[in-house]
């Protein structure tokens, strides 16, 4: 499941010089068939609230240190993409966007 795949892992605090990274969705049995790993439940609600987490996580470090990673925004053959597309339309980059700009869902914020 997409938030078991994240519990915890925003929660300490890590080393100044480690960074994390935020992922959409995965699944690469497209490329590996029954050896692949799929992660169910993925939605940019979801997607928006662990990229929330992975941000309040590193808003304490200095400026330059303040780094997150979005893992393959345009990985299509592994199903991890934050492009527009006919299932969440712009889901995934108007997440991005509330988070960057500290909007929540409801316009607010």
């Amino acid at each position: 499941d997409y938030i078991d795949l994240f519990e915890g892992a925003y929660r300490e605090a890590l080393d100044p010089l480690t960074f994390n990274a935020v992922l959409s969705n995965w699944d690469n049995t497209p490329r590996f068939g029954r050896w692949g790993v799929v992660v169910t439940g993925a939605t940019p609600a979801r997607f928006e609230q662990v990229l929330r987490e992975a941000v309040r996580q590193v808003s304490g470090r200095p400026r330059e240190r303040r780094l997150l990673f979005l893992k393959s925004g345009n990985e299509w053959a592994e199903g991890n993409y934050v492009e527009p597309d006919t299932r969440c339309g712009r889901g995934y980059l108007e997440a991005i966007g509330r988070v960057v700009f500290e909007r929540r869902p409801d316009g607010s914020g």
